[in-house]
């Protein structure tokens, strides 16, 4: 599992991960939390 704390400035986060090409192909799913909300969507990486 990877965690990463990014500070947010005016309310909003703009933020590109460069996976470098650590991850497989495959589905994962990425996990996003501010203060009380958490939202969960799928990534797809294809190669």
């Amino acid at each position: 599992m990877c965690a990463r704390g990014i500070v947010a400035q005016d309310g909003y986060v703009n933020q590109v991960l460069d996976l470098n090409g650590e991850l497989a192909s495959g589905l994962y799913m990425v996990k996003i939390s501010a203060s009380e909300k958490t939202c969960k969507e799928r990534l797809v990486i294809l190669r």
